[in-house]
């Protein structure tokens, strides 16, 4: 095991500014992020490397000096498009954006009426799904820009992640819904997972899970045949086209303190195996001062004749974050972590973070990098040649992995 695994490349584009979202292609070849700043403002953009390391575009997101930024990217797995959403203005003005990376024009430059939370794309690039507020978009690329083709809202939900099949013809998004308790103070949030299908350039609910706890993150298999989601009660669910009003089953380990799931991947081998990995805080015990940095664990499931198999936890120095990914025959898995010091100061005190590779069958460290601030996307290849991963130390991190 190595524990500081030395990337084969960096860069460091706006050293002032965070990298909140990451994104890879197939081949390893296309690597792109966007600027960020939780907490302030700046000049944000958005980025093109190749593997070797070479800027190959640069866009830049909302006018200077906005506020927030770049907060989510994607890539078609082939590499020829990216798109990012986000915002400009904080609470105000949302940002979608898509690109062509051949000759790097902007197809789609489109203003929301909130932050832009997740966005993804087809394997070709050729649909593109974006949520934002209680709604979830749907756009085709026409040959020339991106138009929205489909559009479901959903009243009272807040949609804070989505995932789209690479054959463009499942999507989901996850959703919470925020309770006003009155006197006796605010309830739990709840949330819901919504199953769509998408047929002729159009976006028609197949079917909601009504959750008890709220829903952080979903992903979907490359097959397009499973979905996932993480939940706020540090569970994990698999559904499926046949089961898109519950799941095929839910599940939370047994494991002390574990807090909120961040992150969440699931994966259908060649084989068959159907492999769920999941990122998850680990609370610091009420005894602990506010300030005290709790910890994190990833858990991988494996689901085995309609149910639930735990196979193992890793521990995290830090709190999980979203950067959970599965190779394509989940023989690799990846995480990372950090988080905020509350209370906040400025500049916000954050703990340090790492980047973990997994290994897929036992869970042990194959190498861990650590960082000076908390890390939050990490992405690797299919085949697990190639991982890249962002920080809020404002640089992005391209490792060639031992298999490579």
């Amino acid at each position: 095991m190595s524990i500081t695994a030395s990337p084969s490349w960096t860069a460091t584009p706006s050293p002032t500014l965070q990298v909140n979202s990451v994104a890879l292609s197939g081949d390893g070849n296309t690597c792109i992020f966007g600027t960020s700043s939780e907490y302030g403002s700046g000049d944000f953009n958005v980025f093109h490397y190749d593997g070797a390391g070479a800027l190959r575009g640069k866009w830049p997101f909302g006018p200077a000096g906005s506020t927030q930024g770049v907060f989510w990217v994607a890539v078609s797995a082939d590499g020829n498009f990216a798109a990012a959403g986000g915002e400009t203005a904080s609470k105000q003005a949302g940002l979608l954006t898509a690109y062509r990376l051949s000759d790097g024009a902007l197809l789609l430059s489109e203003t929301d009426t909130s932050r832009v939370n997740q966005v993804a794309l087809s394997g070709d690039g050729s649909l593109l799904l974006a949520v934002f507020g209680d709604t979830v978009k749907l756009y085709s690329y026409t040959g020339s820009a991106f138009t929205c083709v489909g559009q479901q809202s959903f009243a009272g939900a807040s949609c804070g992640s989505c995932a789209l099949s690479p054959n463009g013809f499942n999507a989901v998004v996850g959703c919470t819904i925020y309770h006003d308790g009155g006197t006796a103070g605010p309830a739990p949030s709840t949330g819901q997972v919504v199953s769509l299908a998408i047929a002729n350039n159009s976006l028609s609910v197949s079917g909601v899970w009504p959750t008890t706890s709220a829903v952080q993150r979903v992903a979907m298999a490359a097959t397009g045949n499973y979905w996932a989601a993480a939940l706020h009660d540090g569970s994990c669910a698999l559904l499926g086209p046949s089961n898109v009003t519950a799941p095929l089953w839910q599940y939370r380990p047994a494991l002390p303190n574990l807090g909120i799931a961040y992150g969440i991947d699931v994966t259908e081998t060649s084989t068959g195996r159907v492999v769920l990995a999941c990122a998850a805080n680990v609370a610091v015990p009420p005894t602990e001062p506010l300030q005290a940095p709790g910890s994190g664990c990833v858990y991988l499931v494996e689901s085995v004749q309609g149910s639930a198999h735990f196979c193992w936890s890793s521990p995290l120095q830090y709190s999980g974050n979203p950067g959970v990914n599965l190779t394509r025959e989940a023989d690799k898995v990846t995480a990372t972590d950090g988080q905020p010091i509350y209370p906040l100061t400025t500049p916000p005190k954050e703990t340090p973070g790492n980047f973990y590779l997994l290994d897929g069958a036992t869970g042990a460290q194959i190498w861990r990098y650590p960082t000076p601030i908390m890390n939050w996307p990490m992405a690797i290849t299919p085949d697990g040649s190639y991982a890249f991963g962002g920080s809020d130390d404002g640089s992005v991190y391209f490792w060639q992995t031992a298999s490579a």
